[in-house]
């Protein structure tokens, strides 16, 4: 039986394709939103030990998640995943584990929505803390 997963996907739209995950980085606006990304990806991919795939035409993601909802409805997602946007990095997975409200604490400057954290930019956060979320969110 699966588990019931709260953050990624409300449908099955956002699947891993084979889009380059390079393209993508390189296709954003901004350099700083670039070297974020590059950055990012080199800290989830050397935190889960998964090379980065892109999701749906926004997310790169590490890693799958079978989740299956209370009605039934299942599907797979991104076990962890970030988007580079012009506001700011979300990050989607991080808050599914119980012991994840703790780091939060000490993670630095961000917002929440359901199922994803909102960094305006990343040198506002501690980003071993954002390594131990990951780790986290890969045990559930």
């Amino acid at each position: 039986m699966g588990q019931r997963h709260t953050g990624l996907m409300a449908d099955n739209k956002t699947a891993p394709s084979e889009n380059s995950v390079a393209d993508l980085i390189e296709a954003l606006p901004q350099e700083r939103r670039r070297a974020e990304a590059r950055t990012v990806v080199n800290l989830l991919q050397q935190t889960t030990g998964e090379k980065p795939v892109v999701w749906g035409p926004s997310m790169i993601g590490f890693g799958t998640l079978h989740y299956t909802y209370e009605s039934g409805r299942e599907g797979d997602t991104a076990r962890v995943a970030f988007a580079a946007r012009k506001s700011g990095l979300t990050f989607y997975g991080l808050k599914d584990h119980p012991d994840s409200a703790a780091l939060f604490e000490s993670l630095g400057s961000y917002t929440e929505g359901v199922g994803c954290v909102y960094v305006k930019s990343l040198d506002q956060i501690d980003q071993d803390v954002l390594a131990d979320l990951v780790r986290l969110a890969w045990t559930r």
